[in-house]
């Protein structure tokens, strides 16, 4: 859960817009944190794809993808809301 405190800097609204619109964003992990996770998530990649071999990265979004759930707890005259909705209207 995220709330005002953590809402800060504009910045951190377009790294959650892009999290949950394309599944990534690209400063969140370190090139070494990524390849740790690519190579976690293989045997669940082998369980799902038994014959197939599909790309590691694709495979990590689509799981971000169906499994991202955020709240953002901000009260209604927030400078952020303001300024997504501003976003929206353009």
């Amino acid at each position: 859960m995220l709330t005002a405190r953590e809402l800060v800097d504009p910045m951190f609204l377009d790294a959650i817009n892009s999290l949950l619109v394309s599944g990534e964003y690209a400063h969140i992990f370190s090139n070494d944190e990524l390849d740790g996770l690519l190579q976690a998530i293989h045997p669940a990649m082998k369980r799902d794809y038994p014959t197939g071999n599909p790309d590691a990265m694709k495979y990590f979004v689509s799981r971000v993808q169906s499994n991202l759930h955020l709240i953002i707890c901000l009260p209604p005259n927030h400078k952020l809301l303001k300024e997504a909705f501003m976003y929206v209207q353009t």
